[in-house]
């Protein structure tokens, strides 16, 4: 297994409704009571932008594999320098109040590493590295990297428009914090990152296969098959002596990666060890003393597909974001002993996950997981939101949390001694509470819905819309089970207003023996056995209605293949009940203010 409240940013939402109502409407409600409720509804909000950076006062330097010399000045296209060691060059003289822009000639090819550190800038006036010339069919500059293509130690920097490939190496893009404290307002935008630590040599899709064991041993061996390698990969390797580091404010946003392995994106610390993360150089003391997470991290709109390992991972991290990004085909070269997801966080705290599509995960050669989505060990306080989860060999969704054995220090950072003088050892828990999963499709995903392992406390399951694939007769929707034998429960689990259909399952039900509290509460249960009825999860919990919903063969791909599964009956959307947890939108940006709905979206779609 991998070892590796709630945040609501300034920035404004821009969508307007996908769908229009169609069958009868709700009834207007009346107006409130003096007894009467009235409700709160959380505004959706988006990932913060950067500022536009004014280019009219920087020196630009331009760059021609081809048709460049080092001996041109680079200052303009037709004086363009030529190599990647004068590029390199030219930005350990960058200084703070001198700003440079570096393009390089798209089309136009590199051999070796590009090296973005040794100079300075400031957060209005960023170092931009990016292309220039690009056509329709010549989009980005080309950086072939036999170890590392793209490696950054600074930030105020800005980088865009390459295409990077390393394809026996160890990353396309590899940011590694080699001074203390924060390397701060990093842009990695619209680059394509592709055949990083992935030797496949065939024009087909390699998705389009069943890939044996001698295969993905072939592509990847086994020795690079590690967290170290992938597409883009953070890492915060000061030293003890150095002192710690992490990052804040990174959008990492617009990038297409393809078969890379092992990642497609790791962003790892060193400085964040606390219970559940047991590694790292940190004396911890508490969430304010001697911890060094990531903050302000936004991961958006990525494509990612044919990724040997994990598709998207965020460790260490608060008061972030990881939206309207894609994966497909995760863990395609699995292999036993290992364990991997589509996009998934450690670790973190007020972090939003919404508009994220994961489908296609998968879990062959004895692999493990293979959920399209994780909120793994020490996630608190996560919003969970209008994503679309399909088509996963894994099932659906993985929580997990464990304890660990940790080093006792004091607020000052010195190590706590017991009895006799040796350094005291605590087992603890990682704190796994308050993550609301609210108005997420779900659908024909192979193994449960959600797989819980460990003490997973206080999760919200609400409104949200669940296919099975029935294509089993025997079939877990939510397996609990327990995680590395800690022995200890979780609890106070809410499942209510929540949609679920099945394909035809001859017997289904809900594992949650790992659980000392859990509450179903108004959910639709259609097309189950009537033996699933008598469950004691489902008893009480389930009001009795036909959604009419209209299954397609399969689950589409895309956002908006969701919307096949909405519920065309007009009593899914009179019939919800009260719940806390109320957002101003549905999961196809639909207007759900004061209407008591079932599922994940709050009208019938018009299709």
């Amino acid at each position: 297994m991998k070892k590796i409240g709630i945040l609501f940013l300034t920035a404004a939402l821009a969508l307007g409704a996908l769908a229009a109502c169609a069958g009868d409407p709700p009834p207007e409600k009346e107006e409130p009571g003096p007894e009467d409720p009235v409700y709160t509804y959380e505004e959706v909000t988006t990932s913060p932008d950067y500022a536009e950076v004014d280019v009219s006062d920087y020196t630009t330097y331009y760059f021609d594999s081809e048709g460049g010399s080092d001996s041109a000045s680079g200052l303009s296209e037709g004086e363009a320098k030529s190599s990647l060691s004068a590029a390199n060059d030219l930005i350990q003289t960058v200084k703070e109040g001198q700003p440079v822009r570096i393009l390089f000639k798209a089309g136009s090819v590199w051999s070796g590493k590009l090296a973005l550190g040794g100079f300075t800038a400031t957060k209005e006036k960023p170092l931009i590295v990016g292309a220039y010339g690009q056509t329709e069919t010549e989009p980005y500059a080309r950086i072939d990297g036999s170890h590392v293509a793209v490696e950054i130690n600074a930030g105020k920097l800005r980088v865009s428009g390459l295409e990077v490939t390393a394809r026996t190496g160890r990353n396309g893009i590899y940011i590694n914090l080699t001074s203390a404290g924060a390397l701060t307002d990093l842009v990695i935008s619209g680059n394509y990152i592709h055949d990083v630590n992935f030797r496949y040599d065939g024009e087909e899709d390699v998705t389009s296969f069943d890939l044996s064991r001698d295969d993905v041993e072939e592509i990847c061996p086994d020795s690079t098959y590690t967290y170290g390698h992938g597409a883009i990969v953070l890492e915060t390797n000061t030293s003890d002596f150095i002192g710690p580091s992490w990052c804040e404010d990174v959008w990492i946003e617009n990038n297409k990666i393809e078969r890379v392995s092992r990642v497609g994106m790791f962003l790892g610390s060193n400085w964040a060890r606390r219970p559940g993360m047991n590694w790292g150089y940190n004396h911890y003391y508490d969430d304010d003393t001697n911890y060094y997470p990531h903050r302000r991290m936004v991961i958006r709109g990525n494509e990612l597909n044919a990724v040997g390992g994990d598709g998207i991972v965020l460790l260490a991290a608060r008061d972030s974001y990881i939206e309207n990004n894609t994966c497909y085909y995760a863990q395609l070269l699995g292999r036993p002993n290992f364990w991997n997801a589509g996009i998934w966080t450690h670790s973190c705290r007020y972090t939003v996950i919404q508009y994220n599509e994961a489908a296609y995960t998968q879990k062959d050669n004895g692999a493990g997981d293979g959920q399209g989505f994780d909120i793994d060990i020490g996630n608190s306080d996560v919003i969970f939101r209008y994503n679309y989860s399909h088509d996963n060999e894994g099932g659906g969704i993985l929580f997990c949390n464990t304890s660990s054995n940790e080093p006792v220090y004091d607020e000052n950072g010195e190590a706590v001694v017991d009895d006799i003088g040796l350094p005291l050892i605590e087992k603890r828990f990682s704190e796994w509470d308050r993550n609301v999963v609210s108005n997420n499709v779900f659908a024909d995903n192979d193994g449960q819905l959600i797989t819980s392992n460990g003490k997973i406390n206080g999760l919200v399951f609400v409104q949200n819309t669940v296919v099975l694939s029935g294509d089993k007769s025997y079939e877990q929707i939510i397996k609990t089970q327990d995680f590395n034998n800690s022995g200890v429960k979780g609890g106070g689990w809410l499942l209510a207003n929540n949609l679920f259909v099945s394909r035809g399952n001859e017997y289904t039900y809900f594992n949650m023996s790992f659980l000392v509290s859990f509450e179903f509460r108004n959910n639709i249960f259609y097309g189950f056995s009537e033996e699933f009825y008598a469950q004691d999860a489902v008893e009480g919990g389930y009001v009795d209605i036909d959604p009419q919903v209209s299954l397609p063969a399969k689950a589409a791909d895309g956002m908006e293949g969701a919307y096949a599964f909405a519920a065309q009956a007009a009593a899914v959307y009179t019939g919800g009940i009260d719940i806390d947890v109320r957002y101003k939108l549905d999961y196809a940006s639909q207007n759900a203010e004061n209407i008591d709905y079932i599922g994940a979206f709050c009208k019938a779609i018009d299709r």
